[in-house]
């Protein structure tokens, strides 16, 4: 997995405008559930709080406030954006196994994600907006967007993602991630993909360039 790295200027971004939409195909639902419990957690999703044999402790749908915190039910207001499902049950369990229950059994899971969609935008056939579905990858969606276009620059991938409310991007080369030398990024709702070319105005191409390493997720 893609790792976070420390704090970066920006760089002036010019907007590109989004085009008409496209669908990226379902992953099998076990792979699906499997990739959830390692989904990080976002402002506005909707989760499900399940305590074994305990409904008065149970939450079955509750949306994530916009400061990120969950209003858990004998546990009071705890943090759950930026973490993952696994990570906020073992929390709640924790809490609950110290003050109330010998052995609580906790589980987390995402109902409804904030946003649906990613976007694929730059040198690919059908740039758009595709349907997120869980386990998708930066290959999938390029993929499924037609294919990266003969003017692509293949080493110049761009994966823009918004968390904590921080704007992060990572710069990854297609040709290296195809050959396993660099890591296929599981994508995330709300993920934007830029694929470089030639054309792109100089700002793009400059930040692009900048990026201090390949893989590394580092904040705008």
């Amino acid at each position: 997995m893609v790792l976070i790295s420390a704090c970066r200027t920006s760089l002036p971004i010019a907007d590109i405008p989004r085009l008409p939409s496209a669908v990226l195909d379902r992953s099998e639902e076990s792979d699906a559930q499997n990739q959830a419990l390692h989904s990080v957690l976002r402002v506005d999703d909707t989760i499900s709080i399940a305590v074994a044999r305990e409904p008065t402790l149970s939450l079955p749908s509750v949306r994530i406030a916009d400061d990120g915190t969950v209003d858990v039910p004998y546990v009071g207001l705890l943090t759950a954006a930026g973490r993952t499902p696994r990570d906020f049950a073992e929390e709640i369990r924790v809490r609950l196994r110290r003050d109330y229950l010998a052995d609580p059994h906790v589980s987390v899971n995402i109902i409804e994600y904030a946003s649906h969609l990613v976007i694929v935008e730059g040198a690919v056939v059908r740039p758009g907006q595709l349907t997120y579905s869980k386990g998708t990858t930066l290959l999938g969606a390029i993929a499924n967007s037609g294919g990266a276009s003969r003017v692509a620059k293949l080493d110049q991938i761009a994966i823009f993602r918004t968390t904590g409310g921080a704007r992060q991007v990572a710069v990854f080369d297609l040709k290296q991630v195809r050959a396993g030398r660099q890591p296929d990024p599981l994508l995330e709702p709300g993920d934007q993909v830029i694929v470089g070319y030639s054309g792109m105005r100089q700002a793009w191409q400059d930040l692009l360039q900048a990026a201090p390493l390949f893989a590394i997720f580092y904040r705008l």
